[in-house]
């Protein structure tokens, strides 16, 4: 078994960083033209109300972080194709978004559906892993998989 700190040094992390700093860059640019939008036309404000109420607002911010984490590795796959996708390098992916979403949350840009919860993080993790299923490596010896 190889040492887990050695597994860790091999990592892409500078890459993956870049990955998850571009796709938050791109969600919050969506989020800023939505927030923009919400204060100034009517119909959308009423409707951006509606679905911000508190039965549909998990929905909404497990969905938006879920297609966070689908543009990230969409990203991975057509910006960084240098990166080997694996499960290791996606759950680094998931570990830079975080990093990415808690620096954001420090900064005062103004949010509309980004907003860092414990929903988001799993909106987060479902994104990620539901558009990167292909890319799933079986680990047992034998069976109907391979």
């Amino acid at each position: 078994m190889q040492n887990p700190v050695q597994r860790l040094k091999l990592i892409p992390w500078r890459d993956l960083l870049h990955v998850a700093g571009l796709a938050l860059l791109l969600a919050t640019f969506l989020d800023t033209v939505l927030a923009y939008l919400h204060l100034k036309n009517a119909l959308v404000g009423d409707i951006f109300d509606l679905l911000l109420t508190p039965p549909l607002a998990v929905i909404m911010f497990v969905a938006v972080f879920a297609g966070v984490g689908a543009l990230a590795v969409f990203l991975m796959e057509r910006c960084f194709r240098q990166l080997i996708i694996n499960t290791a390098n996606l759950w680094a992916l998931v570990l830079c978004l975080i990093i990415v979403i808690a620096i954001k949350a420090v900064l005062p840009i103004p949010s509309l559906l980004l907003q860092a919860d414990q929903a988001s993080l799993m909106g987060l993790i479902v994104g990620v892993f539901l558009t990167s299923w292909k890319y799933w490596r079986y680990s047992s010896g034998g069976g109907c998989c391979r």
